[in-house]
C-alpha cells in the first residue's frame, strides 16, 4: 500500500465522471450504432488517459474528458 494514496477520493471521483462522460460521448456519436458496447481497448484507453491527465495536474472534467478524447482517430 502507499503512505499517500496517488489520487484523493474527490480527484478519483472526478476522473470517474470524465470517464463516463467521454463514453457517452463516443456513445453517441451519430456513427456509432445505438446501444453497441464499446471494445474493451477503448475503454481502457479512454481510462488510461484520463488518470494520465490527472496524474499531470488536470482537475477539471472537462479538460480530463478533453485529453481522453484528444486524437482519438489515431487509436
Amino acid at each position: 500500500m502507499y503512505a499517500r494514496p496517488p489520487f484523493t477520493p474527490d480527484q478519483f471521483a472526478l476522473c470517474y465522471r470524465a470517464y463516463a462522460a467521454a463514453l457517452l460521448d463516443i456513445q453517441n456519436q451519430p456513427d456509432e450504432p445505438n446501444g453497441a458496447p464499446l471494445a474493451d481497448s477503448m475503454c481502457l484507453m479512454l481510462a488510461l488517459r484520463v488518470i494520465e491527465a490527472s496524474a499531470n495536474g488536470v482537475r477539471d472534467l472537462s479538460g480530463l474528458k478533453r485529453h481522453a478524447l484528444a486524437d482519438l482517430a489515431q487509436h
